[in-house]
């Protein structure tokens, strides 16, 4: 049985993503990283999973789901601490 993970790189100014896969055996790298925003990591993924014919549809689309996920957490992420840092600013000036 075959296992697709997704490794994941959450950095302060992008998010590096690759896909390995992982047997009873072994754990074999199937693609570079690639970072968002940076270059468009989603797309590249896509390309990289539909050029192996042996990863279903449905492995395509649950990996490509997750990376959608982080990414848009990642943002959030951004969002958040941006405006943690604006509240702090104007309560110090107050």
């Amino acid at each position: 049985m075959q296992l697709l993970n997704i490794q994941v790189l959450w950095l302060e100014n992008s998010l590096g993503f690759a896909i390995n896969q992982t047997t009873a055996k072994t754990k074999v790298i199937l693609t570079p990283y690639y970072f968002w925003p940076i270059s468009d990591a989603w797309q590249q993924i896509k390309l990289e999973l539909e050029s192996k014919s042996w990863v279903t549809e449905s492995e395509r689309f649950k990996i490509l789901n997750l990376i959608t996920d982080t990414m848009n957490n990642w943002e959030n992420s951004l969002s958040s601490e941006k405006f943690k840092h604006i509240i702090g600013e104007e309560k110090t000036t107050l």
